[in-house]
């Protein structure tokens, strides 16, 4: 019978012995039998275990070879997926950066300073400048005491969180200097009795320019005060005389402009680094106001004075060694102002 073709499995009808196969098979399987009884005492057990072998072949050589389905070949097997990245079971929180509890970072820009309102104030002029560091508000009584041993501050009793007082212009650079050298930085000022000269490569704190002060009391704004032209809006800004009672305010006790600067209007006067004089008409960078003069600027308006003096663009000026009950400072830190 033929081979049954490869991966075709033989029918169950095919796996039993033929007639013929049946009929020599018996008497021959039993003859075979006899002798196979008697072959260990005739040839030993090697000639039997042969023997046994080919009369089991030959009782079953009717038997159909059947062909099981091929072995398939081994199949390829896929690379294990790999695992996703574990995740942690609680996402790690990012900390916001802290703000700054002293210092605001004033952007660049451009600017119109100055007003139609006074003549000291005209023309309105266009002013660049560069970015440059401000106190969030005036150095106060505690801070001044801490820097220098001293409180020249009024009312008369302990230091705290109102803004220093009578202090001069002098006073003002004096302190810049010893904070700076406090907190090792190179002071801003070579000071010589009354002679004062800004040090270009310094990186301590000064003094605002006056056009640096303006353009961070309007934070963006074009009207009288930082908050708009509407005076009722005044006293959540500002400590004057409608409402101070006559009496200089803890700093940061009233609203702060759009750029987080606090009693830019009232509480104290605060002095700025330029020389008092005239506006010029053209275009400015950095400007750093006239080269000499005998009075230096002051900005702000105080607790004694009215809206009007209050305005972003009010000026004042006093001189280098004046003193005053409403008059303090705030202190800057910035790019390099001195040519």
């Amino acid at each position: 019978m033929p081979l049954a073709e490869p991966n075709q499995v033989v029918h169950q009808l095919d796996r039993m012995p033929k007639p013929w196969a049946i009929a020599l098979g018996l008497p021959l399987g039993v003859g075979l039998a006899l002798a196979v009884l008697s072959m260990p005492l005739v040839f030993g057990a090697v000639a039997f275990t042969s023997l046994l072998g080919f009369a089991g072949f030959i009782a079953w050589s009717g038997e159909p070879v059947s062909v099981d389905e091929q072995e398939k070949p081994p199949q390829p097997t896929e690379a294990p997926k790999p695992e996703p990245p574990r995740q942690p079971e609680t996402p790690p929180v990012e900390t916001p950066p802290v703000a700054d509890p002293l210092w605001i970072n004033i952007p660049g820009g451009i600017f119109a300073m100055g007003s139609d309102a006074y003549d000291s104030e005209r023309p309105v002029h266009t002013v660049y400048l560069s970015p440059f560091q401000l106190m969030k508000v005036p150095v106060t009584r505690k801070r001044y005491l801490a820097i220098l041993g001293k409180d020249p501050g009024w009312p008369e009793g302990g230091a705290d969180e109102r803004p220093v007082n009578q202090v001069s212009w002098l006073d003002a650079v004096e302190f810049c200097n010893r904070w700076s050298v406090n907190d090792g930085l190179k002071p801003c000022y070579q000071i010589d009795r009354d002679t004062v000269i800004w040090v270009s490569e310094a990186d301590g704190y000064r003094l605002p320019t006056e056009a640096e002060w303006e353009y961070a009391c309007r934070a963006g704004s074009t009207t009288r005060w930082c908050f708009g032209d509407d005076e009722a809006r005044l006293p959540n800004y500002a400590w004057f005389d409608k409402n101070s009672g006559g009496n200089p305010h803890p700093v940061a006790t009233r609203k702060p402009n759009d750029w987080g600067l606090f009693d830019m209007h009232g509480n104290v006067w605060e002095w700025c680094w330029d020389w008092y004089g005239a506006y010029a008409a053209d275009p400015q960078s950095n400007p750093l106001g006239p080269t000499q003069g005998s009075s230096r600027v002051l900005r702000g308006g105080s607790y004694l004075y009215g809206p009007e003096n209050l305005r972003s663009a009010d000026r004042s000026w006093a001189r280098p060694k004046d003193l005053g009950w409403s008059v303090g400072f705030r202190c800057a830190r910035g790019p390099r102002r001195q040519q």
